[in-house]
């Protein structure tokens, strides 16, 4: 129809490591198929998620956690495959200062991309993008987890902040004819939500999203549609070379927007590494991603279930989280796990009960975890 635009979002390109070597390499290597470029030619508007800042430098800032960071020849696969926008509010964002974000928008918009979510101010990285296509106005958001990428401290992520997210969905509502809110947030390789997030996503869907997607957690998850609001708990990655295959697959979601109606498409990925190329799904290997998929959304749509996958999942992590807290070194708790001492290492973890105590009050009162975070972020302000 001639009123209907057509909008693909997909997930996370990520740029560093083995990927950054070999782009520099083979620059011309066409890194997405003819069925997923001809995919992309046929839609008015194609969206991707930058996981990683583009920057010549290498040495990262202070940070808890692993750097990101790749070269400008990772955009051309990008430009050929006929992407034009790139959402950049991730927890890498900041990775390389505000040098990183301002080189990554120079080589973007250079290329005829777009940068949403992300800015040397709180004022450039909030900025809705909103584009008029067939007499259809556009409204697409950006928000991020907060790390330590987020704008209101320095240069950065439009983070995920109820309060000012939903002004911005209400501000947006007000101006266009659809929402697209697309976030990153989730839970790493875990294939579902946390309940929290899916009563957040939820509440933005009242607020007047007409349809929000996530991204984040490596792998792909359900989704559900919540008062004719489709919500996709994560698309997985665009691309990521990595030695879990799980985390070579995603989704590519294409909608379908008219005056009064919103629909939309699914499409798996995955990433070929023989071929090093992103594809589709063939049939029999699609069928089989979606039908995992209608089982995960059958569980997020199941309050009960879901707390229970989320709970089981958290204690396969718990003494990761516990030796955190404490500030025992990481050493110890990988050795344990790597040998038979875990139970040993679990009575060690046992005798700060009471400190873990101190820790949950912190973290379920307003007051306490305000302010603890503030004391943090200056202590952290110092040391830059």
């Amino acid at each position: 129809m001639a009123d209907t635009v057509s909008i693909s979002v997909s997930g996370d390109y990520h740029i560093y490591g083995k990927f950054d070597s070999y782009i520099r390499k083979f620059p011309d290597k066409e890194i997405f198929d003819n069925e997923l470029v001809s995919l992309f030619s046929g839609c008015d508007w194609n969206i991707f998620n930058l996981e990683d800042p583009i920057s010549e430098r290498r040495q990262g800032i202070l940070k808890f956690g692993p750097h990101g960071v790749g070269s400008k020849e990772s955009i051309v696969p990008i430009i050929k495959a006929g992407f034009n926008t790139a959402t950049f509010a991730t927890n890498h964002t900041f990775d390389m200062g505000d040098e990183g974000i301002m080189t990554t928008i120079d080589t973007c918009r250079a290329n005829g991309i777009d940068v949403i979510g992300a800015g040397i101010s709180n004022k450039t990285s909030r900025e809705i993008k909103y584009r008029t296509i067939k007499d259809l106005k556009i409204a697409v958001l950006n928000f991020s987890r907060v790390e330590f990428n987020v704008s209101n401290v320095h240069g950065g992520a439009n983070q995920l902040d109820t309060i000012d997210n939903v002004n911005d969905i209400l501000e947006a509502k007000k101006n266009a004819d659809a929402v697209f809110v697309i976030i990153h947030e989730g839970i790493d390789l875990f294939e579902l939500p946390y309940p929290l997030l899916v009563k957040q996503m939820r509440f933005y869907a009242d607020m007047g999203a007409s349809a929000i997607i996530l991204h984040h957690s490596r792998i792909v998850s359900g989704y559900e549609i919540y008062k004719g609001v489709p919500i996709f708990y994560g698309i997985g990655n665009l691309l990521h070379i990595s030695k879990n295959e799980n985390e070579h697959k995603g989704l590519i979601v294409k909608f379908q927007i008219s005056r009064n109606n919103l629909q939309f498409q699914i499409f798996p990925i995955k990433f070929d590494e023989e071929k090093m190329q992103v594809v589709l799904f063939k049939t029999e290997e699609k069928n089989e991603v979606l039908k995992k998929i209608q089982e995960l959304s059958e569980i997020i749509c199941d309050h009960k279930r879901l707390q229970e996958k989320w709970e089981g999942f958290l204690l396969s992590k718990k003494e990761l989280y516990l030796t955190l807290l404490t500030g025992y070194p990481m050493l110890f708790y990988k050795v344990a796990k790597k040998t038979k001492l875990l139970f040993i290492y679990r009575k060690l973890l046992s005798f700060n009960k009471r400190k873990y105590l101190s820790f949950l009050n912190i973290l379920r009162c307003q007051t306490h975890e305000q302010n603890t975070r503030r004391i943090l972020e200056l202590i952290y302000k110092e040391k830059l």
